[in-house]
């Protein structure tokens, strides 16, 4: 679909009734637009969805709670949000709409705070409504970035990370970018995170040292891309994006379902975490990264990463024996095996 084809029939519309404009949800409301040309998917657990009725004409509810809304598909409470959305492109690979938007069921708000504590994802000044009109092949807004030696992270100046955060301070980002814009919409220092790579060699039974291998691994075999410019994958908090089918579609329905098998024998797999980061290459296979790279990041040059790969490396040097084997479960449900690191459940 044309980027501008939901634009220009609301317009259109609106010049034979005499009206200035109407909006993208005026025409999902008033029938003008359909699931064939947009559709918004949500992976549903038991928040309430009373925020999405507005777009209720084009949305389309995976429910793994215990109270579903009728109008809802059940599914079984595996692989978090990852597991719905590749559900939902496996089994309507053949009638995906013009422009799929893909989201959480939790009520889009700004930032995130921690589990549990508050906040939908949204980078400061973006709404949800700004998903529903289709802009290129995607919609992603980046609000972070991730090192992938050394799992140092970086995050948009716009992305709230505490309640108090001052909005003035934050600055607004401009929904058209998905990468900052400059000014006060800036990406923030590199900060590793040594908390991460304990939990995901606990999650993806692989030993602390080897997770940069693993992930070399992951990119190169199971997504089959070379890994991204300067190893730095750029990612949207929260897995909330938009594809057009022409994007979805440059993937065959089968490597949808491989990623899908990595999901569905446990309900918070290592590989719900990894394709968080990884949806701007899973969602089609893109040719070029989504933000470019400053100067330090594409020489390799950056302080900030060396220190956390310092960090890093006194860290696991003190780290004893490892978790080795695979994660429980089998089949599908995905596992490295060490020395020699593959994936189990690639296609």
């Amino acid at each position: 679909m044309a980027a501008t084809s939901m634009k220009v029939l609301c317009l259109t519309t609106a010049a034979l009734v005499g009206q200035v404009a109407c909006s993208v949800v005026e025409d999902i409301q008033e029938g003008r637009v359909g699931k064939n040309k947009l559709e918004v998917v949500l992976a549903h657990y038991n928040e309430d969805l009373g925020w999405s009725d507005k777009f209720a004409p084009v949305r389309t509810v995976y429910c793994k709670g215990q109270s579903c809304p009728t109008d809802s598909t059940q599914l079984s409470n595996v692989g978090r949000e990852g597991h719905t959305f590749l559900w939902h492109l496996v089994h309507h690979y053949d009638d995906l709409a013009d422009w799929t938007v893909f989201s959480q069921g939790e009520e889009p708000s700004e930032g995130y705070f921690g589990k549990g504590r508050g906040g939908g994802h949204l980078l400061n000044g973006v709404t949800f409504e700004d998903y529903l009109e289709p802009h290129g092949d995607s919609k992603f807004l980046m609000s972070s970035k991730v090192h992938l030696p050394t799992l140092a992270h970086s995050l948009r100046s716009t992305f709230k990370v505490s309640p108090d955060d001052d909005e003035d301070l934050l600055g607004t980002t401009d929904a058209s970018h998905s990468c900052p814009a400059g000014g006060t919409d800036a990406w923030g220092p590199y900060k590793a995170q040594l908390w991460l790579s304990d939990f995901l060699s606990q999650k993806c039974g692989v030993e602390t040292a080897a997770i940069s291998e693993a992930l070399r691994v992951f990119w190169e075999d199971t997504l089959d891309m070379p890994l991204p410019p300067g190893n730095v994958v750029h990612f949207s908090q929260g897995a909330r994006f938009a594809v057009s089918r022409e994007r979805l579609h440059q993937r065959p329905r089968s490597f949808y379902e491989s990623l899908l098998s990595m999901l569905e024998s446990e309900d918070d797999s290592c590989f719900s975490y990894i394709y968080e980061w990884a949806w701007y290459y899973i969602a089609g296979k893109p040719v070029e990264a989504p933000c470019k790279l400053d100067v330090q990041e594409a020489t390799g040059d950056l302080e900030e990463i060396e220190e956390a790969e310092r960090i890093l490396s006194r860290w696991t040097d003190n780290v004893k024996g490892g978790i080795s084997g695979g994660i429980s479960g089998g089949g599908g449900g995905g596992s490295y095996k060490s020395p020699e690191i593959e994936w189990v459940g690639k296609a």
